[in-house]
């Protein structure tokens, strides 16, 4: 006579999700009226989640956390244009062309969250350097090539 493997008792499913630390749907939305990082365009409209975070959170499943983004415009986000983040497919190399350290921006905005002026002022000095940065290396490559 065949033997039959035990049965295994059908548990009610439960779902004990516990809220993750840096996800918060308001801090997207404060993102989002920010100015746009890449251009500069006043309430840029939408949040980009930084893809390459230093803690190494990435892979198949795993979503970025809302407080890795931020502000771009259409423009410098979206595939659909020439130039933009999703359309160079290289995400460090985009910021890195601009002169924009992204991971220090989003760590900024996820440190003064709720402060809306904070926020814009994170920004706009992040901009300011990012317009420095990038005047000082015209200057030396002017510098080294002596046009």
């Amino acid at each position: 006579m065949p033997r039959h493997a035990p049965r295994i008792p059908k548990l009610p499913l439960v779902w004990n999700r516990e809220p993750v630390s840096g996800a918060s749907p308001k801090h997207l939305t404060l993102v989002a009226q920010l100015p746009c990082l890449g251009c500069g365009l006043e309430s840029a409209g939408s949040a980009h989640h930084l893809l390459r975070v230093p803690d190494g959170r990435k892979g198949m499943g795993i979503r970025n956390l809302d407080k890795d983004s931020v502000p771009l415009c259409p423009k410098c986000h979206l595939a659909g244009y020439p130039g933009s983040l999703h359309a160079s497919g290289d995400e460090p190399a985009w910021f890195a062309a601009r002169h924009i350290d992204a991971v220090a921006v989003a760590t900024a905005l996820w440190r003064v969250t709720s402060d809306a002026e904070a926020m814009r002022n994170v920004i706009l000095k992040a901009r300011a350097r990012a317009e420095l940065s990038r005047r000082e290396y015209e200057r030396s490559t002017l510098l080294i090539t002596g046009i």
